[in-house]
C-alpha cells in the first residue's frame, strides 16, 4: 500500500466503525513519526489492507455472453 492508502486506513480506523483496536491503531498511526509509522503498517498488514478495502472495494465487471 502507498502511504497515501496507509493514511486513509488509518483515519477511516479512528472513526471506530472497526472496533476499538483499529480505532487505536488509527490513532497511533496518525501521531506516529514515519519510522514507527512503517512499524505499524509491518505490524498490522491485515488490518490495514482489510480497512483499505471496505472503503475502496474493487469492482469487477460480469460481461454477460
Amino acid at each position: 500500500m502507498t502511504d497515501a492508502q496507509l493514511r486513509r486506513a488509518a483515519v477511516a480506523m479512528q472513526s471506530g466503525t472497526h472496533g476499538h483496536f483499529a480505532a487505536s491503531i488509527g490513532d497511533a498511526y496518525i501521531a506516529a513519526d514515519p519510522t514507527n509509522r512503517e512499524r505499524l503498517a509491518a505490524a498490522f498488514p491485515d488490518l490495514f489492507a482489510r480497512v483499505h478495502e471496505f472503503h475502496n472495494p474493487r469492482l469487477e465487471i460480469v460481461i454477460n455472453e
